[in-house]
């Protein structure tokens, strides 16, 4: 066997189809082992419902430039996109034929322009709704982009006095803490709270360097007025946070329709299922030997390892998966890693008590609220299905410490808490009753996941970025999934690139082996049209 690749994800099926497009080898030479009983990875889409990956995060330059309100190109079009159109009728456009439009921008990091101007989301407070036109609104947004301001500006001061190095030691919350000043209003919480729901970590756990952005510094200056109302409104100008220009949508057919077009060509038939890899080696003949939890081995030229982050550092740990060991520089790499708590709570109602139209609905309580609870904090975020998907269902996502508290817990436990926080800060009651369906995602708890999605833990390097993705075991040992593109990484489109970047490695080692000289990793981006991911935000 030519290849092996360990894991039937986003980025596996991706690697598979480039190959076996590619020519380089036939369907006979390759094997894709397993662990689930289905292909997707953290992809799954059940009863129309996306258990996992949910959204496309931006749909690309090709949309800015049909819409004619946007001159540059952001990085590159999302891979997303192109999968999609495989699956369009002729005549059509992608994202109409494939996507629903829930917000024309990245709400999580742009509140103002994209959640509030356009009116998607109503926010609740000590039992009443915000009126949007209220000015606590304007007010906590001017606080929340105000702290992020200052905390940009002490991680620009610690470069210039030539301790940068410090900023990848240094969280957000001990910035916000240190330079940030006292909260004024309770709702600023809550747009922090957006911030950790993109990343999927607290702000206890995110690098003070993913905030140093001069570009934010620059749209600040060109959008800043005289007046004061203008101060918050830097947001309305694009600037990519790990997404791409355009639209943020969920699919109609959900998350699986993006991976359908990788297992034609004869992927689909490649795929074992059930097959958990649980010890790789390799052999004095220079070549890949995998053994799986059935007992079957199988040898190969190289293997291309997409593990969850979790997972490699669980198989690192437990001390017998590599039987060959990996390079310490690789070892520190993955100690570097961690995964990201982000649990959806999907509840079905026999009637709908909620606004109808806005995406996201927004809870805040008080401080000494959340802490006389002992589960939730103060701000919970919820997405309102109804609006985009026409059905009777709100998804609150628990991500950070909320996601870490949740974790263990009995669906009851979990969906009470929920409630109890909605019933206080909307002022309803009994909603117990009227909740006739609950289902949560673990994937904390997932043994072949092990969290939702990576993210870098203080203290990682750029080193250790660049590291995570370069080959082991004299270049036949590959590591492919988001974790590995450090710029989107926590993303689909990352396991994607991902995935396009193992296809090359396979290849310049199969060339190799035929007598070419082998390039470094760093040296070629997929093709002219993906991106070489060379540092870390």
């Amino acid at each position: 066997m030519r290849v092996a690749i360990v894991g039937a994800g986003a980025s596996g099926l991706q690697c598979a189809h480039s190959l076996l497009s590619s020519k380089a080898i036939t369907p006979e030479q390759l094997t894709i082992l397993e662990a689930r009983d289905r292909i997707g990875g953290r992809v799954h889409t059940h009863e129309g419902y996306d258990l996992g990956a949910a959204w496309v995060h931006g749909t690309g330059a090709d949309w800015g430039r049909r819409h004619n309100n946007h001159k540059n190109d952001y990085y590159h079009n999302n891979p997303m996109m192109k999968l999609l159109q495989k699956t369009t009728p002729v005549g059509a456009l992608a994202d109409q034929h494939h996507l629903r439009c829930v917000c024309n921008g990245n709400p999580w990091m742009r509140p103002q322009s994209v959640l509030h101007q356009a009116s998607q989301i109503q926010l609740y407070q000590n039992g009443d709704p915000i009126d949007p036109a209220d000015p606590v609104i304007p007010a906590s947004l001017r606080e929340h982009y105000t702290r992020l301001e200052q905390v940009t500006k002490y991680g620009n001061q610690l470069y210039a006095q030539g301790r940068g190095l410090e900023t990848a030691h240094v969280s957000l919350q001990e910035a916000l803490h240190q330079e940030g000043g006292p909260i004024q209003h309770s709702l600023t919480l809550f747009y922090q709270h957006l911030l950790e729901c993109w990343y999927g970590a607290a702000a206890s756990e995110l690098q003070l360097c993913e905030f140093i952005d001069e570009q934010k510094d620059e749209d600040e200056e060109e959008h800043r007025g005289d007046g004061d109302d203008d101060h918050y409104q830097w947001d309305a100008t694009y600037s990519p946070e790990g997404d791409f220009y355009g639209p943020h949508c969920t699919l109609q057919r959900g998350m699986i329709s993006v991976l359908e077009p990788l297992l034609c060509d004869g992927v689909q038939e490649r795929v074992r299922l059930e097959e958990p890899v649980i010890r790789l080696s390799h052999t004095e003949n220079d070549t890949i030997l995998l053994e799986t939890q059935r007992g079957s081995l199988f040898e190969a030229d190289c293997c291309v390892l997409t593990m969850p982050a979790g997972c490699l550092r669980d198989a690192l740990q437990q001390g017998n998966f590599f039987t060959t060991p990996l390079s310490l520089e690789k070892q520190e790499a993955i100690e570097f890693l961690q995964m990201g708590t982000y649990k959806k709570v999907m509840m079905t109602f026999d009637h709908i008590f909620w606004p109808t139209e806005p995406a996201f609905l927004g809870m805040v309580r008080s401080l000494e609220a959340s802490e006389r609870s002992k589960n939730l904090g103060p701000s919970l975020l919820l997405d309102n299905l109804w609006a985009s998907q026409g059905k009777p269902c709100i998804e609150a996502v628990l991500f950070g410490h909320d996601g870490t508290w949740a974790t263990g817990k009995s669906d009851e436990v979990i969906r009470d808490a929920v409630l109890d926080f909605m019933e206080e800060a909307m002022g309803k009651s009994d909603l117990r009753s009227h909740c006739i369906d609950c289902h949560i995602t673990r994937w904390e708890e997932d043994p072949y996941s092990r969290g939702a999605y990576s993210s870098m833990k203080l203290g990682c390097l750029l080193r250790h970025a660049e590291e995570l993705r370069q080959p082991e075991w004299n270049g036949r040992l590959i590591f492919s999934g988001e974790a590995t593109i450090s710029e989107f990484e926590g993303s689909v489109h990352a396991a994607l690139f991902s995935g396009m970047n193992a296809k090359d490695i396979v290849l310049r080692l199969l060339e190799r082996e035929e007598g070419a000289t082998p390039a470094k990793v760093a040296d070629q981006p997929s093709n002219s049209s993906d991106p070489q991911i060379l540092s870390i935000a």
